[in-house]
C-alpha cells in the first residue's frame, strides 16, 4: 500500500498555495524566510526555546504576575506604515512585547490605560 504522505504533501502544498494568495505581502515575506531553516535548525531552536522556558519558569516561580506594556509605543497611523522600511522597523517594534509572551509561552491581556478621547494606550 502506498503512503498517504505524498498525497497529504500535494494538498498541503495546494492549499498553501492558494492561501499565498490571500496574505499580505509583508506578513508573507516573514513567514517565507522560514524557508532558511532546515530540520537541525529546527530542532535545535526548539531544544533551545523549551530550556530558556524552564530557566524563565524558575525565576518567576514566586510571582503570580509579570506586568509590561502590551507595546512600548502607540499605535502607528497607516500614514506612518507606507513604506517598506518604515513598516518593518516599526511592526518589530509593536510586536517587541507580544513576542515574549509567545516565545515563552505565557497567557496575556492587554488592559486599556488611555484617557478618553486619547490613543489607544496612552499613558501620559
Amino acid at each position: 500500500m502506498a503512503s498517504p504522505r505524498p498525497r497529504r504533501t500535494r494538498c498541503t502544498a495546494s492549499a498553501w498555495k492558494r492561501a499565498r494568495t490571500n496574505l499580505d505581502p509583508r506578513g508573507l515575506q516573514r513567514i517565507l524566510r522560514g524557508r532558511e531553516q532546515d530540520e537541525a535548525d529546527y530542532r535545535e531552536l526548539t531544544q533551545a526555546r523549551a530550556d530558556f522556558i524552564r530557566r524563565v519558569d524558575q525565576q518567576l516561580a514566586g510571582f503570580d504576575a509579570v506586568l509590561m506594556p502590551t507595546t512600548p509605543i502607540i499605535a502607528p497611523t497607516f500614514a506612518e506604515l507606507e513604506s517598506d522600511e518604515a513598516y518593518g522597523r516599526l511592526n518589530l517594534l509593536v510586536l517587541r512585547n507580544p513576542s515574549i509572551a509567545n516565545f515563552l509561552d505565557r497567557c496575556a491581556i492587554s488592559i486599556p490605560c488611555h484617557r478618553a478621547g486619547g490613543a489607544p494606550v496612552d499613558s501620559r
